[in-house]
């Protein structure tokens, strides 16, 4: 609920507060097991992977100067609140609450500032719900059976049952991926695209790595990582031989925005990927052959090499 708080509001939050200074709940954090979240277990392979030049939210959690960062991260934003700047209640009773019971859901809350003052940020999964919206953009019957090189979290695979069950149709899927820990937690067949060629009557859906720039997964090679996303167009096309395609990759900015922040010309929300930085969206051949070939194109459309 977003409304002004009174004075007295105030002064009793802030009461509540006393004495919790930044230190004193960084030593608690760092007494705590990793939390996960309720969507990502501890365990989940998600919280060992990273952005280039970060730790990952596992190694970060066992580095107090990033953990204090996190608490004092919390603190500052719930004083916006406090001092009028913001007006989120409920996030605020939320956080009060879990301050009070010293639980795992305030470690959890701490954790969550790692990936949303971008200390060290959880890397992302795709959405089934974004993925599945890209199936039908795409116009392609996916009923022959899916083929997915890259099965990483797991958005792609949901989206395609997604896709079977609103056609009532058992969809057949092939799911592999070249890092073991992603294969050992979904079940997934360990394989690398690269070290053969495959021919298939199904239609490969992929979203491979962006590049160097962009996230890294521990399991998976960072020469793989590195790989630019158009590298990788041309290389998929190459090792997987299949009737149709459906290559997700990096949302180009919209020559109506100044930054491509996952929002159309009008404003709107697109599929969003990485929040704030870089979204996805459907590739095509065209697209490829055009980035490809136009280095002026490729930094007009905000493709990071």
């Amino acid at each position: 609920m977003n409304r002004n708080y009174t004075k007295e509001e105030s002064l009793a939050w802030k009461q509540s507060l006393k004495g919790i200074t930044a230190d004193k709940l960084t030593d608690w954090a760092m007494e705590q097991p990793f939390p996960g979240s309720n969507t990502w277990p501890p365990k989940h392979p998600i919280w060992d992977s990273f952005l280039p030049g970060m730790k990952s939210p596992r190694d970060a959690w066992k580095d107090r100067e990033l953990v204090k960062c996190a608490v004092q991260n919390m603190f500052w934003i719930i004083n916006k609140d406090l001092s009028g700047e913001r007006r989120y209640l409920d996030f605020d009773e939320d956080h009060l609450k879990h301050l009070k019971l010293r639980d795992i859901g305030l470690a959890q809350k701490i954790l969550a500032r790692f990936t949303i003052a971008k200390i060290a940020p959880k890397v992302t999964a795709l959405s089934p719900a974004a993925m599945l919206r890209i199936i039908d953009q795409s116009g392609i019957d996916i009923s022959n059976g899916v083929y997915a090189p890259m099965a990483g979290f797991g958005g792609i695979i949901e989206a395609c049952k997604r896709w079977g069950k609103k056609q009532k149709i058992d969809l057949e899927i092939e799911a592999y991926d070249i890092n073991k820990k992603f294969c050992k937690w979904y079940g997934w067949t360990q394989r690398n695209m690269l070290a053969q060629v495959i021919k298939t009557d199904k239609t490969c859906i992929v979203c491979p790595p962006f590049g160097y720039y962009y996230e890294h997964w521990k399991g998976t090679p960072d020469e793989m990582s590195d790989i630019t996303f158009l590298e990788w167009y041309g290389l998929i096309k190459k090792h997987v031989r299949a009737p149709n395609y459906i290559i997700i990759g990096p949302e180009i900015r919209n020559e109506k925005t100044s930054s491509n922040k996952g929002l159309d010309s009008k404003g709107n929300k697109r599929n969003g990927l990485f929040t704030k930085t870089t979204g996805i969206m459907l590739w095509t051949d065209e697209m490829y052959k055009l980035y490809k070939s136009d280095s002026d194109a490729r930094k007009k459309a905000g493709i990071k090499e």
